[in-house]
């Protein structure tokens, strides 16, 4: 009789120490998973450092026009009876500095502190793009809009880790 007790005793102790060892994987698991993903964070983050992309020049609509008297090319000049004809949207331009990045770099466009949707895509070092703006940059007799591009970092691995790095300064669009 003793000999049943003492095994049982012994399959008691071994089932508890299983368990301790279940949870510790468990909780492990979890920590590391915690770990992984705010180190990868961090990286991000830090590689903002020293990457930006900037607004070489913002236009409205109304000045990329054109004007029906061939030999005249600014706003200004085309006179009557010349018709000056606005483009149909406005265009800024961003550039990004020349500093690598182990990380996708794309530019967001800003007016007047709110987004406008567009991004420039993956830009290189010193490459700049022209984006097309359907929204409105500057309103005959108001305040010229602030333009500005926000710079984005994506994980080239997981899109789904981005890191939005300082802005540039606003541009007065034209």
């Amino acid at each position: 009789m003793n000999s049943k007790k003492a095994q049982s005793e012994i399959i008691t102790t071994v089932l508890i120490i299983l368990l301790v060892l279940a949870a510790i994987v468990i909780v492990w698991m979890v920590v590391q998973g915690t770990l992984k993903g705010t180190s990868k964070q961090i990286d991000t983050g830090a590689a903002c450092i020293g990457i930006e992309t900037t607004v070489l020049s913002a236009k409205s609509a109304e000045t990329l026009g054109s004007c029906s008297d061939p030999l005249k090319t600014t706003k200004t000049d085309c006179v009557a009876p010349a018709i000056w004809d606005p483009a149909a949207n406005g265009q800024v331009v961003v550039q990004r500095n020349s500093a690598s990045s182990d990380y996708n770099v794309k530019a967001i466009v800003y007016v007047n502190g709110i987004s406008t949707g567009l991004e420039s895509g993956n830009l290189r070092a010193l490459e700049s793009k022209t984006i097309d703006l359907p929204t409105q940059l500057a309103t005959p007799g108001a305040p010229r809009s602030k333009v500005k591009a926000v710079t984005v970092l994506v994980d080239k691995q997981d899109p789904a880790i981005t890191a939005v790095c300082p802005t540039s300064q606003e541009v007065d669009a034209s």
